[in-house]
């Protein structure tokens, strides 16, 4: 039974540029792998409610619609040696496409006082609310050993390493990705009014969404290169707000996630089996 080899890396937000995505030298290595783990499709929510007075009477509804689009890559390049060390790298890309539309309306009457005719009457009021958010992510990361901070992954090897023998991965993940885009907010009155004017701003918003990657892997080998397939598990949270906790009953969250590993070992060691010596 071979040494077991774990990492535990801390679940922190914060990392640090580096310039390869390459594992540092190891000392005695008999084998390079890689392991590559890819997520995409879109996320959807959907949202429809009415408005009620305070009286609770219908007076217009709120509606909402989001998309989240990603593309993530994440491969992790390490090496083993006979003893159970390793040495470990990442790297990342990310791109993902988000936006939501919220839409809000409501009617009402209000009394229209003419001081000059001095009369008044009702008049019929419809007040509409847009926010449309977009907000794009593309980045590209590398990550050394030490920078890699995004939660639990463990190489246990055992047998032999320079021949037959086994590596289990286990990787518990969970990596933050950032965006920066707009919101644009929207609110016209009709029929128009000074006291109550039209409205449009638009504000610089930032959104930070956990992508959970979870995956175990178990390599058999002897002295050939190996190669293969995993699953991957990718649990996600609605990455899309609610405005209270009966707001997100209503809502619904459709993630259509695909997800998918593939690994890949090559040896270090001279291959070539001794001769037996003659008699």
């Amino acid at each position: 039974m071979m040494q077991t080899l774990l990492f535990l890396l801390p679940l922190l937000t914060g990392f640090n540029d580096v310039e390869t995505g390459q594992p540092d030298a190891l000392e005695n290595a008999l084998w390079r792998g890689e392991l590559r783990v890819q997520v995409n499709g879109p996320m959807f929510t959907q949202y429809l409610a009415n408005n009620l007075n305070e009286t609770g009477q219908v007076v217009g509804f709120v509606k909402e619609k989001g998309s989240f689009k990603i593309d993530m890559t994440l491969i992790i390049r390490f090496l083993l040696n006979a003893v159970g060390e390793s040495s470990m790298a990442a790297a990342e890309t990310f791109k993902g496409d988000y936006m939501v539309d919220r839409e809000s309306r409501i009617h009402f009457r209000e009394e229209i006082i003419l001081k000059k005719q001095r009369t008044s009457y009702m008049q019929d009021v419809h007040i509409s609310e847009t926010y449309i958010t977009k907000i794009p992510f593309d980045r590209e990361r590398d990550y050394s050993q030490e920078d890699f901070r995004f939660g639990n992954l463990r190489f246990l090897p055992s047998g032999r390493m320079d021949n037959k023998g086994q590596v289990q991965i286990l990787a518990d993940l969970r990596i933050p990705v950032t965006g920066a885009g707009e919101r644009v907010y929207t609110r016209e009155r009709q029929p128009e009014s000074d006291k109550d004017p039209n409205e449009r701003t638009v504000a610089e918003v930032k959104k930070t969404v956990m992508i959970p990657v979870v995956f175990e892997v178990n390599i058999n080998h002897r002295k050939d290169p190996v190669s293969g397939t995993f699953p991957v598990t990718v649990d996600i949270t609605t990455p899309f707000p609610s405005e209270d906790e009966e707001d997100a009953q209503k809502r619904t969250f459709r993630p259509k996630l695909t997800a998918q590993g593939s690994y890949s070992m090559s040896p270090l060691f001279d291959k070539k089996k001794k001769k037996k010596r003659k008699r």
